[in-house]
């Protein structure tokens, strides 16, 4: 006989729903609204089988919206000091390393076990693990297997450079806009210390208190 089908947890209005960029992505080609999706996932999060029954049963697609009006206004933001720092390193990164997106979904469940084993387990002083660090250490691994993936292009020497060590920059939000602290040589940390580096330059940065060398 077939399994019954998973069941599907209401989702509770206001909270941004739970789903992989993957799934997203889906939902945004078909124009479906994932707040009108239900989710059979761990705390319910949708997974591709709700996108695909909620299209199939005939679900609601997000609307065109309001008509838009045009608007002819601009706002001239002077860029200086560290942020002009940070600006012009991430021109230099993004015209010198070719840039991909690559989407795929994986069962985390033994990682989640093992996360939380080691959380419960951990010595005085070292820091909780979230996902990050975990993620960190798979970037440094397969970039090491792929080194064409890290590297930069020079256009004066014709040149592609590949790069051994593994600097990893960390998304983060400050109340004085978007910063990109990095943790650096990822590829000689273990577990707690890529953690606990991440917290560092992370805080560092929320407290305005980080320099121009890591960022």
């Amino acid at each position: 006989a077939a399994a019954p089908p998973a069941p599907v947890t209401p989702r509770v209005p206001g909270l941004r729903p739970l789903a992989s960029p993957a799934v997203r992505m889906s939902a945004r080609e078909a124009g479906v609204d994932l707040t009108s999706v239900g989710g059979s996932g761990p705390a319910g999060r949708i997974t591709r089988a709700d996108l695909e029954a909620h299209i199939a049963g005939g679900g609601a697609v997000a609307s065109s919206g309001p008509a838009r009006t045009r608007r002819t206004g601009t706002t001239e933001i002077k860029v200086a000091g560290l942020r002009r720092r940070i600006a012009d390193g991430m021109t230099a990164s993004y015209s010198t390393i070719p840039h991909f997106s690559y989407f795929e979904e994986v069962d985390v469940t033994e990682l989640e076990a093992l996360r939380q084993h080691l959380n419960a387990n951990r010595e005085e002083g070292q820091p909780k693990l979230t996902y990050l660090p975990f993620i960190m250490l798979g970037l440094a691994k397969a970039l090491g297997e792929h080194p064409i993936c890290n590297a930069h292009y020079e256009d004066d020497r014709l040149t592609v450079v590949r790069h051994e060590a593994v600097h990893l920059g960390i998304a983060t939000q400050t109340e004085r806009g978007l910063y990109v602290p990095v943790v650096q040589h990822v590829e000689a940390l273990d577990i707690w210390d890529a953690a606990r580096q991440m917290s560092e330059v992370v805080t560092a940065t929320r407290d305005g208190k980080a320099t121009s060398a890591p960022l």
